[in-house]
């Protein structure tokens, strides 16, 4: 699983693609780790960001603390969404 997870870090894309089909009981943390990939967006989107607001000089710590709490409050979300409605589970 850490395998994949470092990608999607990295680059969003690849690490939704490596995380989603890993075998295991529970398919649920695979979904809420695609949903905290899905909203962190990866360092290669925070670089793209970055380099066009050096320019302006404003600052990236905002931005980057934002995304990985929107990141870390999809993954809650995903979590209470499929615990509160458990006949949507995919678990085996």
């Amino acid at each position: 699983m850490l395998k994949a997870c470092l990608p999607g870090i990295l680059e969003l894309t690849n690490g939704v693609c490596l995380v989603a089909p890993i075998a295991s009981k529970s398919i649920s943390t695979n979904i809420i780790i695609c949903a905290f990939l899905l909203g962190f967006g990866g360092i290669s989107i925070t670089l793209q960001i970055l380099s066009i607001t050096s320019k302006a000089k404003i600052s990236i710590k905002p931005y980057l603390i934002g995304k990985l709490l929107q990141g870390t409050f999809a993954a809650i979300y995903t979590y209470i969404f499929l615990n509160t409605f458990w006949f949507l589970s995919l678990d085996l």
